[in-house]
């Protein structure tokens, strides 16, 4: 499992039921015994700070458009991180990668 690989992982509780979600961990971090990603919604919220859309395609593997939650990131232990199921493309990446940075310089600047 690599940055940007979408996964299947089960967020809740023991028999949760495996969700697409988003590897967002630096790969230098591979030898810990857990995985920060940002879950996929299905809810149509107009928040594009905030939540980043995704349209299915064979890569992605999502089969209705959905949203990557991106303002609430979970750390699941790998046990509960199934296979890879596609990845994004590098246009999706880039929008990722510049909103995880300004999430980061505005809460390090609110007083």
């Amino acid at each position: 499992m690599k940055r940007y690989d979408l996964m299947a992982v089960a967020l809740q509780g023991e028999q949760g039921k495996p969700d697409p979600a988003l590897v967002i961990q630096a790969d230098g971090f591979d030898g810990l015994s857990a995985r920060t990603v940002p879950p996929f919604t299905g809810i149509s919220v107009d928040a594009p700070l905030i939540r980043i859309g995704i349209k299915p395609t064979s890569a992605t593997r999502p089969t209705r458009p959905c949203r990557i939650n991106i303002e609430r990131p979970q750390t699941p232990p790998c046990i509960k991180i199934g296979p890879v199921i596609g990845w994004l493309g590098n246009s999706a990446m880039l929008a990722v990668i510049l909103m995880r940075r300004s999430q980061c310089y505005h809460d390090r600047n609110v007083p």
